[in-house]
């Protein structure tokens, strides 16, 4: 819902912008569109984040994706630091302004580094299972989701 209502603002601030007579409110105006700008960039991350974060989390919590791939877990522990600082950080400052949080500990650049980190991490798994695969052709059958959760099982 409230992503609807900032969409409809945007629009509403671009019909003014767009207005001849709209000299008198341009800087106000520019700057409230940059602010809703900002929101919705911070949606879309967030959004990106959590779910590649919630999609990663049972897989490196397997021994052996642990034993396979030491370094990737490595890797996704940093994140997995990070992302708690985030969320904490949020939990601290209730009531949460989107403005506000999305500012605090510098959101747009950690969380762009952290989706692409998330990314890579998704591409090594994907190409272990491809491995996994090869070794074992009956393997091909299996959807990604199977596959990891049998890995997992040994």
């Amino acid at each position: 819902m409230d992503l609807i209502m900032l969409r409809d603002s945007e629009m509403k601030l671009f019909t003014i912008a767009s207005n001849v007579y709209s000299k008198y409110y341009e800087n106000r105006v520019s700057l409230l569109s940059k602010e809703i700008k900002y929101i919705l960039e911070f949606y879309k991350n967030w959004k990106i984040l959590t779910k590649n974060y919630a999609y990663l989390m049972p897989i490196f919590n397997q021994d052996d994706i642990f034993k396979e791939m030491p370094d990737r877990c490595d890797r996704y522990d940093e994140v997995k630091a990070n992302f708690a600082e985030i969320t904490s950080d949020a939990y601290r400052e209730r009531p949460v302004t989107y403005a506000k949080f999305c500012r605090q500990a510098c959101f747009p650049f950690q969380s762009e580094q952290m989706i692409r980190e998330l990314e890579l991490l998704m591409f090594d798994i994907n190409r272990y299972l491809v491995l996994k695969r090869r070794n074992f052709p009956r393997l091909y059958f299996m959807n990604n989701e199977d596959l990891m959760e049998m890995v997992g099982h040994g």
